[in-house]
């Protein structure tokens, strides 16, 4: 052990020498303290600034008062491929809006949420045979769903700083389903948009309070999938969306 310590501050002094340094140890100045901007009060403010810090990552913001205007959107986003299929999460919101009813009224190819396409596979088996078919039928949503041209969900949160929507495992099986299809189409209530993450941890922390139920995940995301290479060429879409658009409704 004496060995070992020698032979590591004879290597730190060579590397001390090397740099012109001295052998004594000198702290490092102290970092400025960090003051966070004040935070925005207004909906409107919220809502201007979370779009703007959308842009700059690669999203896109629309705003929405009625149904007939979601639709239109969305048919503006759908791929020109009529053979396109199209995942929708199990949101209530969504149901209340009929969108699920209004794909299949306009010939879309719909990929359910995850409980639904098992519980449609078992359905479909036998009794005995069940338990084995949830393993399988788990795997192939999974593959059907990685084939899905589209994908149509929720946010539960968003954070006007960053640009960031914030999924809460929980009711809404959305997580698989904003991540495997190219293009992510998110709804989001304006109301749910916080200044900053800490603002939204301390909300989620009273509501964890009130109910005793603690969410198993918090999935953040900030505009389309980026990947960058050792040459720091940035890709889109490598390990998620290549595109996400987010509609704000405000009926």
């Amino acid at each position: 052990m004496e060995n070992q310590t020698g032979s590591r501050e004879h290597i730190l002094t060579q590397i001390r020498t090397a740099l012109g340094r001295s052998a004594s140890t000198v702290a490092p100045e102290p970092l400025p303290l960090f003051v966070s901007p004040p935070a925005l009060s207004t909906d409107t403010e919220l809502i201007n600034q979370f779009g703007c810090e959308l842009e700059k990552v690669g999203g896109t913001m629309t705003r929405v008062q009625t149904v007939q205007e979601l639709r239109k959107l969305l048919q503006s986003l759908f791929p020109a491929d009529e053979f396109a299929s199209v995942a929708v999460s199990n949101a209530e919101v969504l149901r209340q809006l009929g969108i699920h009813d209004w794909l299949i009224s306009d010939d879309r190819h719909i990929v359910p949420s995850r409980e639904e396409f098992i519980l449609a596979g078992r359905q479909a088996t036998e009794p005995s045979s069940r338990l084995l078919d949830n393993e399988k039928l788990a795997d192939e949503y999974n593959r059907v769903l990685v084939e899905a041209h589209l994908g149509i969900t929720c946010a539960d949160y968003a954070l006007a700083d960053t640009g960031t929507l914030a999924l809460v495992s929980g009711g809404e099986q959305h997580r698989l389903i904003s991540l495997l299809p190219p293009i992510h189409v998110c709804l989001l209530d304006p109301r749910h948009i916080f200044p900053s993450l800490n603002e939204l941890l301390a909300h989620l922390q009273v509501a964890c309070e009130t109910c005793r139920t603690l969410p198993q995940t918090l999935t953040c995301i900030t505009g389309p999938s980026r990947t960058g290479d050792i040459e720091q060429t940035i890709t889109l879409g490598v390990h998620g969306p290549r595109s996400l658009h987010v509609i704000l409704y405000e009926p």
